[in-house]
């Protein structure tokens, strides 16, 4: 089983957490379940609701085993955002490293697969650094995700045309109400959207990056 598991997702990801703040105790998360800061829960980017996950602090070596009920925005390394009573138990200071590994993920869970719409962008914003350190380059297959790892590779298919390419993460976004993916324009000009400026579309996952370590 834990081979399956880490061929469908990353080995592990490393960086750093954070932990809910105690005004949102009792509210309802992002899979409908009710946050209680006293379970031992968190919040990740896109891992299926319902995954149990090892998280380890590096600096101490305690970990915990929670289970992802909510979404999280990763941000200047940060990817998982802990229950207080997770972070108590792990010994948890803002300034400490975290691995997290998969240890099950729910019944009939593949990968990753989203449905919305994409974008596409370039102009400006070709030749600068994207958020995952690299130049973008709006002429390669490059596109920007909200919360998939940098590095992974995505097939996206417009479904509007049937045309599909696949993409390698390499940015953040975009951020526009509705829209789950922004391409580069040699890859909206593959699926045939340049005019347009958006498709619908769906994407999944085809290969993660072995480690994930977040930035």
């Amino acid at each position: 089983m834990l081979i399956w598991v880490l061929l469908v997702f990353p080995s592990y990801e490393v960086g750093y957490a954070s932990v809910y703040a105690d005004k949102y105790n009792g509210k309802r998360t992002a899979s409908g379940e009710i946050y209680d800061r006293n379970e031992q829960v968190a919040a990740h980017p896109y891992l299926p609701f319902g995954t149990l996950v090892k998280v380890k602090n590096l600096r101490n070596g305690k970990w915990v085993e929670v289970r992802i009920i909510d979404r999280f925005l990763p941000t200047k390394g940060r990817f998982i955002n802990l229950s207080r009573r997770s972070a108590r138990l792990i010994g948890w200071r803002p300034s400490d490293r975290v691995k997290v590994s998969i240890r099950r993920l729910p019944r009939g869970v593949r990968t990753f697969v989203q449905r919305g719409v994409a974008s596409w962008y370039g102009g400006k914003f070709h030749g600068r650094k994207s958020a995952c350190g690299i130049r973008f380059d709006t002429y390669k297959m490059y596109a920007a995700h909200k919360t998939l790892p940098c590095g992974a590779v995505v097939r996206v298919v417009n479904l509007d045309n049937g045309r599909s390419v696949k993409v390698r993460i390499v940015d953040r976004g975009p951020y526009r109400r509705g829209r789950i993916i922004d391409l580069s324009y040699a890859a909206a000009r593959r699926l045939g959207m340049v005019r347009r400026g958006t498709a619908r579309v769906r994407i999944e996952v085809v290969k993660w990056p072995p480690v994930v370590r977040w930035r």
